[in-house]
């Protein structure tokens, strides 16, 4: 079952990332490694949410919510009955929003190579001092928060490339090819004037100030 730290660190509406925010779902079974790790997170001023099982995380999807703005990682023990560490790796959605990091006393060499073929941010061995388990915590959270920021660039930038015409999006793909004006016209057919109206038009909609921007913005939309 899931544990919410404080009602006062409800989900912000603001579409901006809040770097000064983190969620971090602790899993693990035992008690006093959860006291002892959740008041460490806290203390940072860090959201904790407890699962004491990884299926009582795979349960409860509702923390995917806050994925798209407040920085979040899963901080989870690898020996657990029910379902370990590892099989709760497989059976996660791809979350690239959401690093994993282990924290296991009883895995060996053969574990933490398996953790990290999955993806795994970390593997840290119990016991763990704090200043470890929190630089590990913030290095996730840092990372999460980088995903969510260039998520973010890539919807704004698609957006942007939904409001070119096809006409335009021709010519922009054309151009950032290395097509001059002229071959662009004599491609598609079009006077010259019409190229540089389509071309001007496309690069102030998609935001690009240079050619180089454009050529970045074309492979990134996918135009």
């Amino acid at each position: 079952m899931s544990q919410e730290t404080s009602d006062s660190t409800a989900v912000s509406a603001s579409a901006s990332v809040n770097r000064r925010a983190g969620h971090v779902l602790l899993v693990d079974d035992d008690l006093s490694v959860v006291a002892a790790f959740r008041s460490a997170i806290e203390y940072e001023g860090y959201r904790c949410s407890i699962f004491d099982s990884a299926s009582a995380l795979l349960a409860d999807r509702a923390f995917l919510a806050t994925v798209p703005i407040i920085p979040t990682c899963i901080l989870s023990d690898v020996k657990m009955p029910d379902m370990d560490g590892l099989e709760l790796q497989r059976a996660l959605p791809n979350l690239s929003m959401v690093p994993l990091v282990f924290v296991s006393g009883a895995s060996g060499a053969a574990e933490a190579a398996a953790g990290f073929r999955g993806g795994a941010m970390d593997f840290l061995v119990k016991p763990v001092e704090l200043p470890v388990l929190l630089s590990a915590v913030e290095g996730a959270l840092a990372r999460s928060a980088a995903a969510i920021e260039r998520g973010a660039t890539k919807e704004a930038l698609l957006r942007r490339v939904a409001t070119l015409t096809p006409r335009e999006s021709e010519v922009a793909k054309l151009a950032a090819s290395g097509a001059t004006n002229q071959e662009v016209a004599d491609q598609l057919g079009i006077a010259l004037r019409t190229v540089k109206y389509h071309r001007h038009q496309a690069m102030e909609k998609l935001g690009a100030d240079s050619l180089a921007a454009l050529v970045r913005m074309v492979d990134e939309g996918g135009i």
